[in-house]
């Protein structure tokens, strides 16, 4: 019997196979392609694909991308682009985007995946997939009964209309939904662990119980600690040059209960919603290659990430992991507001 060697580039397609029957679709229901497929859970279709191996400091990785239609034809106006930011505050694994220019809103995440990491994180993008599916037909819901655009349901193109939703869509309430009723699986052992370790591009962590703080360099690596210090001194030190970074598992999600979340804001002022539902839009058009799982959204003018990990979803060093990724999101964010000669992203 011939043994089929893996080899490091076919880490992308064989990362859609694995996902298609994690989530057990059905073929009826699905269209499948060489990079991806595109599946009907009910009335809205969900795209994932996984784009084009790259090389990264001798690694080939590959990023897996997830998005599903909510509405299309909608009204641009302020109005919209407020919903979209604030909606978007209470994101756990997935982004609420507005694609002004095809004038529709959808709900994407995207993963970056390596041979040595396959395991740990398709299990985790496989919780953004499929609560994704479910976030898309309440939200789309939402959107429509407020006018803001048409519901953007579409047919399989062999089957029809589906007319019952998939089991998979019920997978909040009987997965999810019961296991957030149970304290937070992140145990404040890892928390303090990472408040412990000096690794890592944090310039100053800290860690009490299940909450940690950590501060990324965002226009310099002055800590706030250091600034104030400075301030009380009678020195005039100017504005924040870090990125404050916040993570707990105290909080609790009004859909998934208890897990773990994390809050990066960013040191700029003078931020509109239409500012971060951009930064949501260049995210899920592939300009940022990190964990997409989240959401930019705007609080007191300055520019936060949120994301929340359900505790189902929890892996042993996931919160480290995420943790890193924010630092790298960080300097991708400053490209962004500040410009290419500030930042180190790409534009």
């Amino acid at each position: 019997m011939a043994i089929r060697t893996k080899k490091p580039e076919d880490v992308g397609p064989e990362a859609v196979e694995e996902l298609f029957d994690l989530m057990k679709i059905d073929e009826e229901w699905s269209v499948r392609r060489p990079q991806g497929y595109s599946w009907w859970g009910h009335r809205h279709r969900q795209d994932v694909s996984a784009g084009p191996e790259v090389r990264s400091e001798g690694i080939v990785i590959c990023r897996l991308q997830a998005r599903t239609a909510m509405v299309r034809d909608v009204p641009l106006s302020d109005r919209l682009e407020l919903l979209v930011a604030t909606l978007n505050a209470h994101a756990a694994l997935n982004a609420i985007v507005l694609d002004r220019a095809a004038r529709r809103v959808f709900l994407s995440s995207h993963f970056v995946l390596h041979r040595g990491t396959l395991d740990w994180g398709l299990s985790l993008f496989a919780s953004a997939v499929a609560t994704q599916a479910v976030e898309a037909v309440l939200l789309a819901g939402l959107y429509s009964s407020m006018g803001f655009g048409e519901l953007d349901e579409t047919p399989h193109p062999l089957s029809g209309a589906r007319p019952e939703p998939d089991e998979m869509l019920s997978v909040v309430e009987q997965v999810y939904a019961p296991v957030g009723r149970q304290p937070s699986r992140f145990p404040a052992s890892e928390f303090e662990k990472i408040g412990r370790s000096r690794k890592g591009p944090s310039v100053l962590t800290s860690a009490s119980g299940a909450a940690l703080t950590a501060e990324f360099p965002f226009t310099g690596s002055t800590s706030s600690a250091l600034r104030f210090a400075s301030r009380q001194a009678g020195e005039d030190p100017g504005g924040p040059e870090t990125a404050p970074f916040q993570a707990t598992a105290e909080a609790e999600h009004p859909r998934y209960g208890s897990g773990c979340l994390l809050l990066l804001r960013l040191p700029r002022g003078g931020i509109t919603p239409e500012v971060v539902n951009r930064l949501n839009l260049a995210e899920a058009n592939g300009q940022f290659f990190g964990y997409g799982l989240g959401a930019w959204c705007v609080s007191d003018e300055t520019a936060v990430h949120a994301c929340f990990l359900p505790s189902a979803a929890y892996r042993p060093g996931l919160l480290e992991a995420m943790m890193l990724d924010r630092a790298g999101r960080t300097l991708w964010a400053r490209g962004r507001l500040l410009g290419p000669e500030q930042g180190t992203g790409p534009q």
